[in-house]
């Protein structure tokens, strides 16, 4: 089997059971479980995409699958910072673009923190919970951005890191080229979040014009910008866990912003969340540079991905 018809058939059983496994437990599960229950599931299903790296390759070893695992933190410290801080620092910068162009949006009563508290049941009294005030609390939450949550969220991250970027981009782009590769593995993630679009307006909510389609569409722009991002440091890195902590920075950092909503359970098209029109532009401006500016790193020729099939050297 030819290496190209190896990707082919590889990336077809990925596609097929990462799908299938997403769609089916989504649509079963978010339809029968209380709505207490869906942060539990979006969990879950982000370790699929390692399932179906484990059904196409038959192990997540660099020989297997073509995944890089090993990280050396001496000599790679710096991509390590830039992928866990970094997507504060653009969350934060799309963050002040969308309130500047909609400052009624913007409050520093920290509404949605009260609104937490409260559906959990603790009361908030004259601005603090338990004699605390709810403004060390959102300190609290923003310095937990910077510190654990990205650590956190690298673990659950990894399950989808080891499918989308460790396997599943490298080998369209073989198949397609760096750009065609790039944008196409970003689509095809995009896609696999749509049945939360649709379901439970993922992201965007529901009141809004061309719901849920247009959410399904520009949320496979965003990815395409994420996966762009998230593959550089990937391959920069030569590891798997410095992208996974970029897409666990980015999940964290992605809360922030609705710490200064007027409205706690706003939602649009446009931002302040860095998946919105507005929000998205850092991101998007680094991901053209990456595509368009940057040079991909030579391939490597050790331990290419192995083959289905191995004949042994005659003697």
């Amino acid at each position: 089997m030819t290496d190209r018809k190896q990707d082919i058939r590889r990336l077809a059983v990925y596609l097929a059971v990462t799908y299938a496994v997403t769609y089916a437990a989504e649509f079963i599960l978010l339809h029968t479980c209380d709505p207490i229950y869906y942060q539990f599931i979006l969990m879950g299903v982000m370790f699929v995409p390692t399932l179906g790296t484990l059904a196409a390759c038959r192990g997540l070893t660099k020989k297997r699958a073509g995944i890089n695992w090993k990280f050396d933190i001496k000599k790679k410290f710096g991509w390590l910072a830039l992928a866990w801080f970094s997507p504060i620092i653009f969350t934060a910068v799309g963050a002040v673009m969308y309130f500047l162009m909609f400052p009624g949006d913007f409050s520093t009563k920290f509404e949605f923190l009260k609104e937490t508290f409260e559906a959990q049941g603790i009361e908030v009294k004259d601005g603090a919970v338990n004699g605390m005030p709810i403004e060390i609390l959102a300190i609290v939450s923003i310095v937990q951005c910077f510190t654990l949550a990205p650590a956190f969220n690298a673990l659950l991250a990894l399950g989808e890191e080891i499918g989308w970027r460790g396997f599943m981009t490298p080998a369209f782009v073989r198949l397609l080229g760096r750009k065609g590769g790039l944008v196409v593995s970003g689509v095809l993630w995009g896609l696999w979040h749509a049945p939360l679009i649709v379901l439970i307006g993922y992201e965007y909510g529901t009141e809004y014009t061309g719901f849920p389609w247009l959410g399904i569409l520009f949320f496979c722009f965003v990815c395409i910008a994420l996966a762009i991002c998230h593959t550089y440091l990937y391959e920069r890195s030569g590891s798997i866990i410095v992208a996974s902590v970029l897409h666990g920075s980015f999940n964290a950092a992605a809360t922030l912003p609705q710490l200064f909503l007027k409205d706690a359970d706003y939602k649009s098209l446009l931002g302040p969340f860095p998946t919105g029109l507005i929000s998205l532009i850092p991101i998007a401006a680094a991901a053209a540079v990456i595509l368009f500016v940057s040079k991909p790193l030579p391939e490597e020729t050790p331990e290419e991905p192995e083959q289905e099939k191995v004949t042994e050297p005659a003697e």
